[in-house]
This record gives C-alpha cells, structure tokens and sequence, in this order.
C-alpha cells in the first residue's frame, strides 16, 4: 500500500538504517512517507492516508508509513508472556515438552529455557511469533539457551501481514542471512535491510551449535 500523489521529495537511503523515519521526522512537512521496498527508496508525503483516502492506494513493491515520533518505537514484547501470550509463538517442530515454541523468549526459565527443533540439520525448521497487529519492523534479535551451550549460529527472516503470504528480508536478491550467537546469554541484535510492515515474523534456523 502507498499514498499516491503527495509526494514532494524522493532519495535513496542507506538499507538497514532508519534514515527514512529520520527525515521524515526532520522536516515538518512531512506527515508519512512510502518506502520502495527492495530498491531503498524513500518517498516523503505531505499528507495522510486518514486526510487523503481516496489516494491510499494498492502497489506490491512500496508500503506505507506514518510520522511517529521519537520514543514510540521499542522491543515487541516476545520476552513477556503478557504481552505476546504463548499462543502466538508457534514452530514447525519442538523437540520435547521442554522445548515447545513458546519457550523461544529471552531469558525464558520455563521448561528447558528455549525453542529447539525436532532435528538439528533441517533447515526448513522455523519459529515463528504472531505480534498481534502489523508494525513497522525494522531489526531483530536473538539469544542462546541460557542454561545449556546451545544456540543458533544463523537463520533468515520472512515477514508477513496476513500469515499467508511471505517476504523475505534481503540482500540483492537472496534471502539476508544473520549471524546468530556464539554463547549462551549474549543478545545479539541486527537491523533489517529496510523497514517492514509486517504481523508475523518467521526466522528459518540454518545452522546450530550444541555441546551436548
């Protein structure tokens, strides 16, 4: 989705970088701005979609986001069961009742401390957590099993408004691929290529290390 027609000034930004947010958030005309997936172009609008309706229109390669001030953006929750309830972490495998999907928060002291897949070598495993309503996601973060030297060494990213449909965070045109961990309680952080509207988050495991 973008706004079409307000558009008074356009510029490549920097991917992996809130460059877009900031300019907007620099300039006083600005009320929202459309992001070119993909390409990391910026298109800052002097209107809304609330003002201008009619002009909030469909296209695949650009969405929409509005001016927020600084200090509203911050962690989703997924390290509070009260705020992402259990039932909204789901997985493609757990290997025991230790290890179910909803374990896979940080600092977790329930069951064995983390999400683990059924096997170590398949790579289609993923985790997935459902944020409740669709945000602007613009990094990631990962942590070991605190109470075992096991955690993932890399893993993908897919984002999704609707479950269904899924894209990627890229490099070029491949799949980005993030470093993971290299001890147990370190929480390792990576900003996305650009910002994404998404619900639903789901990072495919690649490679893990374990002692045991």
């Amino acid at each position: 989705m973008m706004l079409k027609g307000h558009t008074y000034k356009t510029f490549k930004f920097t991917p992996g970088t809130l460059e877009c947010r900031e300019a907007c958030l620099a300039d006083d005309r600005c009320q929202s701005y459309n992001v070119v997936m993909f390409t990391a172009m910026c298109e800052l609008n002097n209107r809304t979609k609330e003002a201008r309706p009619e002009d909030f229109v469909k296209d695949e390669d650009r969405y929409y986001m509005e001016r927020v001030p600084k200090g509203e953006c911050g962690p989703v929750g997924v390290a509070d069961k009260n705020a992402v309830s259990d039932a909204r972490m789901t997985a493609s495998t757990f290997k025991n009742e230790g290890n179910k999907p909803h374990y896979g928060r940080f600092h977790e002291s329930r069951g064995k401390g983390a999400w683990c897949p059924a096997t170590k070598t398949n790579r289609t495993d993923y985790l997935q957590v459902d944020m409740g309503t669709i945000l602007s996601v613009f990094a990631v973060a990962s942590q070991g099993k605190e109470i075992y030297s096991q955690w993932t060494t890399s893993y993908t990213l897919y984002l999704s408004t609707d479950g269904v449909v899924w894209n990627a965070d890229k490099e070029t045109s491949t799949a980005k691929v993030f470093p993971g961990n290299s001890d147990r309680r370190s929480v390792v952080k990576h900003f996305l290529t650009t910002d994404i509207m998404a619900r639903y988050v789901l990072s495919h495991h690649l490679l893990q290390f374990s002692m045991s």
